[in-house]
């Protein structure tokens, strides 16, 4: 049974006690009752179709969700398959290149692996040795400087004493 049948149900039985109630303290018993089951009828009906209508919104609310979670589940699992699946090309092209490349193309590329990080090593020993100099003359240029600023001083200073 609906909730709306429910509600009709116990809105009619109610609404006839209560009007029988009313009824008979204004002399007419029978009469309260039908206007008051009428009344309760009506009213219970509509509240329990409205309970009804909330229930069948909260059920297909609850199954949106539900086909969402499932939805996002297969969206997971096949990017999942997808990776794994990716891997295993990638693997199996790695173990291709593996079989197809000859000893003297692997001593090759570590030949040139050497001779570039050799290279390498060399440049940044000339960059190191550009940077010591660079600071070295920094220090020589600061230091001329203060001797030249301290000449001038002392000159200044002699001078004033040779006129006294």
């Amino acid at each position: 049974m609906s909730k709306g049948a429910q509600g009709a149900a116990k809105g009619g039985l109610g609404g006839a006690a209560l009007g029988a109630l009313i009824g008979a303290a204004a002399g007419n018993a029978g009469k309260g009752a039908a206007i008051g089951a009428a009344s309760g009828l009506i009213l219970g009906g509509a509240m329990g179709h409205a309970r009804d209508v909330r229930e069948r919104e909260e059920v297909s609310h609850q199954a949106r969700i539900a086909e969402e979670r499932a939805y996002q589940r297969e969206v997971i699992g096949i990017r999942q398959r997808e990776a794994l699946e990716s891997r295993h090309r990638a693997e199996n092209l790695a173990i291709q290149e593996g079989f197809s490349t000859t000893p003297a193309e692997v001593r090759e590329v570590r030949r040139r692996a050497d001779e570039a990080e050799r290279r390498l090593k060399e440049l940044q020993a000339q960059v190191a040795e550009a940077m010591k100099r660079d600071k070295i003359l920094d220090e020589a240029v600061a230091r001329e400087k203060e001797a030249e600023k301290r000449i001038r001083e002392l000159e200044a200073q002699l001078k004033a004493l040779k006129k006294d």
